[in-house]
């Protein structure tokens, strides 16, 4: 299953729990616009996309200089 493909799928089971249908048919739509927006980022490679290791060691970082 491809990124676009998993992640439309668990932006439906995540819909599933939140009560989407109970949220203004314009923040539903924000929202899907934005997870598009994402994943395009990712597919095109204007992102970098981090391993849990990398990402707590970068915010550990923040945190100390904080």
């Amino acid at each position: 299953m491809s990124l676009a493909d998993r992640a439309t799928l668990a932006h439906e089971l995540i819909k599933s729990l939140d009560g989407a249908e109970d949220h203004p048919v314009a923040v539903v739509e924000a929202w899907d616009q934005e997870i598009v927006h994402r994943i395009n980022d990712v597919d095109d490679g204007r992102v970098e996309l981090l391993d849990r290791a990398a990402f707590q060691k970068r915010m550990q970082s923040r945190l100390a200089r904080d």
